[in-house]
């Protein structure tokens, strides 16, 4: 669904990233921590790194999940894979299809 929001926006590379200007740095800033917010009401127990990455899933497409930092992109993908493979023996979370 964010993708489609940004999609309408914003025009996507050769490779369909979509190349949102670096001056919505600040936009997509307030939107991971809104969403962060919001899985932390929905799910209190949710740690606030974990929260964080996966307010990321839908967003490392886009130009401004570029900006951040090596450390921060590797921890969001390991985060993602927890709660997203079903297979994992450290899995987190509850697997949906």
């Amino acid at each position: 669904m964010v993708h489609a929001e940004l999609r309408k926006l914003f025009p996507e590379d050769s490779q369909g990233k979509i190349l949102v200007p670096a001056q919505h740095e600040y936009m997509a800033q307030n939107f991971v921590d809104k969403i962060k917010t919001s899985l932390k009401s929905l799910f209190p127990t949710l740690s606030d790194p974990d929260a964080w990455a996966l307010s990321w899933g839908g967003l490392k497409q886009t130009s401004f999940f570029d900006l951040l930092s090596n450390e921060n992109k590797i921890m969001i993908g390991e985060i993602l894979m927890k709660y997203s493979d079903k297979d994992r023996y450290d899995k987190l979370g509850s697997y949906c299809n």
